[in-house]
């Protein structure tokens, strides 16, 4: 390789690494190097250590052509590095950041009051792609010249006025205000998303910020957020994203750099994403401040000369938002720009000589170089694939052309929209759509991502090789769904959050698998917001013919991947070894376990087939056929006419079809809704109305703005909490929301469906007509009223899943939402909240010590007190081993010839879902008089009301002699049988 020029703004290293022991070098970030002091150095050897303990080495050749070290991180793991300077004709360019300082040295001997020598500027810039803040330096020359520096932070904490936070734990003192306290009181938010706004006395530049775990539940740790700046409280920038960080320990700090700092009195810190707890917290949130460096410099030969140094300017190509009238603009001149036109931030930029470039400075770019609107364009935020975030500047660089980029800007043509019908199995999803056992394949049919409920459970497959290119580290899910928010979140059968790619709010509109192999979530503009990166694989690798949407022809073969019927209920899943068919809601109904990797194929002569790697027939199903059709229930092999051939299932046990337009699968629409609006709340459609009249009639003053600027507006302006509802028009028709799921107000149209989701509980689903309550399915306590009305009769009909409320909700409403909609304007506003009792009546009824799974058995007749003693020594008999069981016996004389609804409310009331047994046993007067004992057994489904002449009726109870109690409320509490599987005729008896 040629010797590098002088003029080189800063040297690109390719670099690779191996742990220590290790043979094979895989690859690692690009280097980023730039040192220049009165002339520029050409160091012989560099070492620099970061924040978090990390120490990195590395020596380079004379004609700086590689270099060679290593890297020790903070828990002892040793990591040899090694690299070569990249070649200068990559496309694009590149902001480089880092510090600038006006120096001074002075004799060692000096005295603190004697002058030093001014030195000039010394500009340095270390950037191994980690972004981890610098701490110290020390580098050397060919010719002997040592230097050595520490980086030195200023804490500005003192020009924080006050901190206000959306949400707190008041009642235990544990409020936003602890943030800015020296002590280990900490912020708690009883939410999984939270936003922090701290106010500044003056406009402040933040060049670092810190971040300090709290004290116990590591799962509470923040994970993902976005930190904002404004001058105004209004108009926000966006200076830093970050997601999938962690914290190894208690009250560990960890400190992050902003890449662009510029002066502002407003900082806001979105939280979006945690370690799977409903809560957050923090003890703390410090601002830091570039404030210089202390070091020494020895010139070869000569004793060391003390170094100083003081911050002159920090890069920054990155100007405020456009819209900021307080903020300079690139075609605006100010003092701002006047120091960024100074600073070290050299643009790298294409030339014609591909030997060298001509460094240029940030203001000079952005003037000629960017119109407003393309900056704003460029600066869109990026998120890194790791999980972390991607830097705000573009870096193009000359690399290997199948190099894993973690920053880079995409060519318009391979990102731009895609004027092409969406489908199940196509290269890309739509915002609101999901993945679960499904996949994408690019394009071109290269690469295939593959959602899984095996390990891994998210990854890109090359299919010219069957090889997987990018693993996600994250943990397994059972649905992944890009909300309306833009986040790719992976949630768990229960609807808890797993994780996510912390893109919140960030415009992102789709996600796409590429033909490079790369996974990206792009915004309107075809930018990438987050990115898995390009793996590196052959370029010449034969693509082989890959299914999408239904069907499989011949001549094609399922590895890896999923076809999905059209109306995306039931999955032909293939991970590269497993067969499944699933329907949503329902257990697989064809599952194929061979013993080695294997393709469901068919081939040309029309059969359908498992071979293995080699093309060895495992297994012969059927044929001959045209193609294999995934329908709603099940997988058919079809002949040229359309005959059938070969099913997974009978046609008689699938479910009735459904009506279009298509409507997303049940647990998308929860996942929509729980991304938007809290684990709690209500979703209503009210027929032939408008947004402005149903919000009236609730009593709402409605404001436009996105959800999440309601929220803000709501936690801004209403301390005391209040309700969130919005509306969407859909048709002639409009869907509202809540986040108060028990919102009780006046109906807001003549017809109104609504599903109420309270937490962990199952959702409700009523319809309401002319103010009354026509409709009403609840599980607990259970309630099927209604059900024959027409519409809601078709659309249970409809339903995989009786527990499909929200599919429900919208078949009998007729509507179908939209999750690009619901990420947009919203006309909305807040309910304040009533009143609340100040009764602080307590329960009649206390139940100290229930433990799951052991018989609750309530006394209300206390005439025979040997009958009772009797009872509880039949109840203790032993079940299945030979442990006696001990009931839990209720006997306050209170209940003494209480009614069996009255018992079950109090019991309900005392142990409220999800406490609730699933039955309890009542020993009344029946039971101590009969020989037998008999103990009435009461389903806590019930509500203890009676049903009516619409209502769907159900056993409620039943009696069953003593010993069986422990059978049935193992059972009950294990959800392995439903109550009415033990009742019959007379007594139940335990089963042998």
């Amino acid at each position: 390789m040629e010797p590098v020029s002088d003029e080189m703004s800063a040297f690109i290293f390719r670099m690779w690494r191996r742990e220590w022991g290790d043979e094979g070098w895989s690859h690692a970030p690009r280097m980023l190097i730039r040192l220049s002091e009165a002339d520029r150095v050409l160091p012989a050897r560099l070492s620099w250590t970061t924040r978090d303990g990390v120490r990195s080495t590395l020596g380079f050749a004379p004609d700086m052509a590689s270099c060679y070290g290593h890297r020790q991180d903070g828990d002892g793991r040793v990591l040899e590095l090694m690299g070569e300077l990249a070649d200068w004709d990559a496309p694009g360019g590149e902001v480089a950041h880092g510090y600038e300082f006006a120096t001074e040295t002075t004799e060692i001997d000096a005295g603190p009051t004697d002058p030093g020598n001014s030195t000039g500027r010394l500009r340095i810039l270390i950037d191994d792609g980690d972004r981890t803040e610098l701490a110290t330096a020390e580098w050397s020359t060919e010719s002997g010249d040592t230097s050595s520096i520490t980086l030195v932070s200023r804490d500005v904490g003192d020009l924080v006025a006050g901190v206000t936070a959306s949400a707190e734990h008041r009642a235990a003192g544990e409020v936003a205000a602890n943030l800015l306290r020296a002590s280990d009181e900490k912020w708690f938010a009883p939410r999984r998303r939270a936003t922090l706004e701290f106010r500044m006395t003056a406009p402040t530049t933040v060049d670092q910020y810190v971040l300090t775990s709290a004290n116990d539940a590591p799962d509470r740790d923040p994970s993902a957020w976005t930190l904002r700046g404004s001058l105004d409280g209004q108009r926000w920038h966006t200076l830093d994203i970050r997601s999938d960080r962690s914290f190894t320990d208690r009250h560990q700090s960890r400190t992050y750099r902003i890449a662009e700092p510029v002066p502002y009195t407003h900082y806001r810190l979105d939280i979006t994403g945690n370690h799977g707890s409903p809560d957050l917290q923090l003890r703390d949130v410090r601002f830091l401040a570039d404030d210089g460096f202390a070091g020494f410099r020895r010139p070869a030969g000569l004793a060391p000369l003390t170094y100083r140094g003081t911050v002159a300017a920090r890069a920054s190509a990155v100007a405020p938002q456009s819209g900021d009238p307080k903020a300079p603009r690139p075609d605006q001149p100010s003092a701002q720009a006047d120091v960024a036109a100074t600073a070290f931030s050299e643009y790298i930029a294409p030339s014609a000589a591909r030997s060298a470039t001509v460094p240029l400075k940030a203001a000079e770019v952005h003037q000629q170089k960017l119109t407003n609107e393309q900056m704003r364009v460029e600066l869109t935020p990026m998120v890194a694939a790791e999980f972390r975030p991607m830097m705000q500047a573009q870096v193009s660089r000359a690399v290997p052309a199948r190099e894993a980029l973690q920053t880079r800007q995409v060519a318009a043509h391979e990102v731009g929209p895609d004027t092409s019908r969406w489908q199940y199995g196509g290269s890309w999803l739509p915002l609101g759509g999901s993945l679960s056992m499904q996949s994408l394949t690019s394009p071109s049919g290269r690469f295939t991502a593959l959602h899984s409920p095996y390990e891994p459970s998210f990854a890109v497959r090359d299919n010219s090789t069957r090889e997987r290119v990018w693993i996600s580290d994250s943990p397994g899910s059972h649905l992944l769904c890009l909300g309306p928010d833009g986040d790719l979140v992976g949630w768990d059968h229960h609807g808890n959050h797993m994780w996510s790619t912390g893109t919140a709010w960030l415009g992102v509109q789709r996600l796409e698998l590429r033909d490079s192999g790369e996974l990206a979530l792009v915004d309107t503009e075809g930018e990438t917001v987050w990115s898995t990166g390009i793996p590196d694989v052959p370029a010449d690798a034969e693509s082989r013919p890959v299914p999408r949407g239904a069907r499989l022809r011949r001549g094609e073969s399922l590895c890896g991947q999923s076809l999905t019927s059209d109306d995306g209920s039931t999955v032909l899943f293939h991970d590269g070894r497993v067969v499944r068919i699933i329907m949503n809601g329902q257990t697989s109904h064809w599952d194929v376990f061979p013993d080695t990797e294997n393709a469901l194929t068919l081939d040309d002569d029309g059969f359908l087939r498992m071979r293995d790697a080699n093309g060895t027939v495992l297994q012969q199903i059927s044929g001959p056929g045209v193609e294999l059709v995934v329908e709603r229930g099940g997988a058919e092999l079809l002949d040229e006419n359309g005959a059938l051939v070969w099913a997974s299932s009978p046609r008689a046990h699938r479910p009735a079809p459904i009506r279009e337009p298509a409507l997303a699968q049940d647990d998308t629409l929860t996942a929509w809704f729980t991304t938007l609006l809290g684990d709690a709340y209500a979703v209503s459609v009210a027929r032939d109305t408008t947004p402005e009249e149903a919000l009236g009639k609730l009593g709402v003053t409605p404001g436009l703005g996105t959800w999440t600027e309601l929220r803000r507006y709501r936690d801004a302006m209403n301390p005391a909490g209040g309700a969130i509802v919005a509306a969407l028009a859909v048709g002639s028709h409009v869907l509202l929301m809540t986040d108060d799921p028990h919102l009780r107000t006046k109906a807001p149209a003549a017809w109104v469906a609504t599903v109420r989701q309270s937490g962990c509980d199952l959702a409700e689903f009523t319809v309401q007509q002319d103010g009354e309550v026509v409709t009403e399915i609840r599980e607990f306590p259970r309630r099927r009223r209604g059900t024959r009305i027409p519409e809601v009769a078709t659309a249970l009909h409809e339903l995989v899943h009786d527990l499909h409320r929200h599919t429900l909700l919208f078949r009998t409403a007729g509507i179908v939402p939209d999750a690009v909609a619901l990420s947009g304007e919203l006309l909305g506003g807040v309910l304040q909240p009533k009143a609340r009792s100040t009764s602080t009546t307590e329960p009649l009824l206390v139940i100290e010590g229930w433990e799951s799974m052991t018989p609750l058995v309530i006394r209300t007749d206390f005439t025979d007190d040997d009958a009772w003693n009797r009872l509880l020594e039949q109840m203790r008999t032993p079940w299945i081993d030979n442990d006696p069981v001990d009931p839990h016996p209720v006997t306050d004389p209170r209940l003494a010839g209480a009614t069996t609804e009255q018992v079950l409310r109090e019991v309900c009331d005392a142990l409220p879902q999800p406490e609730t047994p699933g039955a309890i046993f009542i020993a009344d007067a029946i039971t101590m008089r009969e020989p037998e004992l008999p103990l009435l057994a009461v389903t806590t489904e019930w509500d203890g009301l009676p049903f009516e002449e619409e209502d769907e009726e159900f056993i409620t109870q039943f009696r069953l002699v003593p010993d069986a109690a422990i059978e049935i409320s193992t059972n009950l509490d294990l959800a392995n049988m439903d109550f009415e599987d033990f009742a019959e005729e007379g007594v139940y008896e335990r089963m042998t």
